[in-house]
């Protein structure tokens, strides 16, 4: 019997190997997305989700987002308190180096952003953030260029470069996770 909360969803499993390894963990590399990103139609939206376990209500959240003309993606944020402090005090006091987490991505929201919000940047390396991104994303083909116009100039461009390339004119996204697990 087919998952309701799947319903509507074109599901396309891609298994990408060779997008590196960094401290142990894996990496998602531009490389590794545009690969992907012939299996989908160029006009449609993709639902990109990191290596882990989400609740699914989180998923079928996001995948009823729409991408207006002014969105290139919306990225999933955890914006509660706890998991912020967690980040910055419990978490970085066992793995920061030189006051950076370099496992955990960063986000700044734009709080005099639209309604929805936007994010002014998203980075591993940044002291002051007010979210943590939870490695799902609605993204566009408009995102899937901007990674292949990166990797010209790097073959270990990130999809966290694109994203901060999208916030830097403002058209980066997001949805708060609400305090639901990620």
């Amino acid at each position: 019997k087919a998952d309701p909360m799947l319903a509507g969803m074109k599901l396309e499993f891609c298994t990408v190997t060779g997008s590196g390894a960094q401290s142990g963990l894996a990496t998602l590399r531009a490389s590794s997305v545009v690969n992907a990103a012939s299996h989908f139609c160029a006009n449609e939206p993709i639902l990109l989700v990191a290596n882990q376990l989400y609740d699914p209500a989180l998923l079928s959240m996001m995948r009823g987002l729409a991408l207006d003309s002014s969105t290139g993606a919306v990225s999933l944020i955890d914006d509660s308190t706890d998991s912020v402090e967690w980040a910055s005090v419990d978490h970085c006091a066992e793995f920061c180096k030189n006051g950076h987490i370099h496992t955990i991505v960063k986000v700044l929201t734009d709080f005099g952003a639209a309604p929805g919000g936007r994010i002014a940047r998203v980075a591993k390396k940044m002291s002051h953030y007010d979210a943590i991104s939870c490695g799902a994303h609605v993204i566009s083909s408009e995102l899937i260029d901007i990674m292949r116009e990166q990797l010209q100039h790097s073959p270990i461009a990130t999809i966290v470069d694109a994203l901060q390339q999208l916030a830097s004119v403002g058209r980066l996204g997001y949805l708060s996770s609400g305090g639901r697990p990620w």
